[in-house]
């Protein structure tokens, strides 16, 4: 009966809307209390450093093009400023704010950015511009049960940007993983996020990036909410077990791969950690109908595309998670 399979699943929504808001309501509630007194951020003014560099960008023919670059890198600053007030707020600015590292959030701290503040990650880095402390890199079997997450983390506005340029150039900015050097095998993110419970990602633009723009693993009370994908370059918000209560709404713009991921099975090179997903809800997706530069893709560049992908992951000796692995009701339209 229609009218029942509809009552059920708005039942289920509602429920995963309640348990996921009270991890957000804590987040939110670490964010405003971490704000209060926070210092500017022209006060870490004199950590920012000047460099020189090559950028490679289409000129008007869509040939590409080198410029020589001279920009101002915050890396310093803007982690100088949320180890000392757990918080940053990045304003707005005619010059991009460069990265050469990723910027790493402790448990109860929070970014904000203003939605014209353009965070470019520097060619050649290779690794998420944003991302939180703890990961824990489990290819090789489960997640330990102990594996204490970080907690109350939020990343806010802004538009981020590896410099994928063009279909064929990335700037040395391919990967998204964890870290310079060290990293977690399997990270591939714009926003990395590992080993959390209780994030909000929300009011923010991927633009031209060749990672995932969000990428989630072992997380549990996620919201992934108003996010805009600019010629992006790679699936816009990829999941991946273990997993548990999430929403992820008000999706928009143009990628060139799935436009939201919910995978339960995964291929080594994009996880750090296996398992189930279970109880996400995915809402209010809209892309555009542009046709696609890629002549193998018969679908638009923009298409609204939600991928679930089943499956059993078996480690190394012969272990694995059980059938209930796969994916089952986990995703609700």
């Amino acid at each position: 009966m229609p009218g029942a399979t509809s009552t059920a699943s708005d039942t289920l929504a509602d429920a995963i809307q309640l348990h996921v808001g009270r991890g957000v309501a804590a987040a939110l509630a670490a964010q405003a209390k971490a704000q209060a007194g926070a210092a500017q951020l022209d006060a870490f003014r004199h950590l920012v450093r000047t460099g020189n560099w090559t950028e490679v960008w289409p000129d008007q023919d869509g040939k590409p093009q080198s410029r020589q670059v001279t920009g101002e890198v915050w890396t310093a600053a803007i982690q100088a400023a949320l180890d000392q007030h757990h918080t940053v707020t990045i304003p707005a600015r005619p010059q991009p704010y460069y990265l050469d590292a990723p910027l790493v959030l402790k448990s109860g701290q929070s970014l904000v950015a203003d939605a014209r503040a353009e965070i470019r990650l520097q060619p050649g880095v290779n690794t998420c511009l944003v991302r939180n402390e703890h990961f824990v890199g489990a290819q090789d079997g489960p997640v330990p049960a102990d594996a204490a997450p970080d907690r109350n983390i939020v990343i806010e506005g802004g538009t981020w940007t590896t410099l994928a340029t063009s279909r064929d150039q990335w700037n040395g900015n391919a990967r998204g993983r964890s870290a310079k050097q060290g990293d977690v095998p399997g990270c591939h993110g714009v926003v990395l996020l590992s080993n959390v419970c209780g994030v909000v990602v929300q009011k923010l633009t991927v633009r031209q990036s060749r990672a995932f723009g969000v990428h989630l693993s072992n997380c549990r009370d996620f919201l992934v909410e108003d996010v805009r994908f600019e010629d992006h370059g790679r699936d816009g918000v990829h999941v991946n077990g273990p997993t548990a209560f999430g929403i992820i709404r008000h999706v928009r713009g143009v990628t060139h791969d799935d436009f939201v991921a919910l995978n339960a099975w995964e291929w080594l090179g994009y996880t750090p950690t296996f398992g189930p997903i279970q109880h996400v809800l995915v809402e209010d997706v809209s892309g555009t109908d542009r046709a696609s530069g890629d002549y193998a893709s018969p679908y638009p560049d923009g298409t609204a595309e939600i991928r679930l992908l089943p499956g059993t992951k078996v480690f190394p000796g012969g272990t694995g998670w059980p059938a209930t692995s796969a994916i089952a009701s986990s995703a609700i339209w």
